[in-house]
């Protein structure tokens, strides 16, 4: 990877549900690079409440891509953009999600039926 270039990315997914499918479906990724005018993260792992809780961007500006880990055994959380904004990622269980936030994106997350533990990693454009 070269200096400019400082996002990598490789990601699979793969389903197969033999009731309704003849064949497994799958999708890959692999290696995909994205230049990164900044050099701004932040990273962390946090309590995400019922009640909407911001993800703090600490120093990042121009948020980017991100990755969102929901650690709780049973319950799930969404994450949104802005205190009262609609859900766009739901995380049940153990489940995880790289997405590419729009530039002016402020992640809050909010747990369903108790407080969740999430894992973040948010990075500057």
């Amino acid at each position: 990877m070269s200096a400019t270039n400082a996002i990598s990315f490789t990601g699979s997914l793969t389903v197969y549900n033999p009731t309704s499918m003849a064949a497994a479906v799958a999708r890959s990724v692999t290696d995909l690079e994205f230049n990164q005018t900044g050099d701004m993260y932040v990273q962390g792992t946090m309590s995400i409440a019922t009640s909407a809780t911001v993800i703090p961007l600490g120093g990042v500006t121009n948020p980017h891509w991100a990755f969102f880990m929901n650690h709780d055994d049973t319950n799930y959380l969404t994450i949104r953009n802005g205190a009262s904004g609609a859900d766009l990622i739901q995380l049940f269980p153990g489940e995880c999600a790289f997405v590419p936030l729009a530039v002016a994106a402020v992640p809050y997350g909010i747990a369903n039926t108790a407080a969740c533990e999430l894992e973040f990693m948010i990075f500057m454009r």
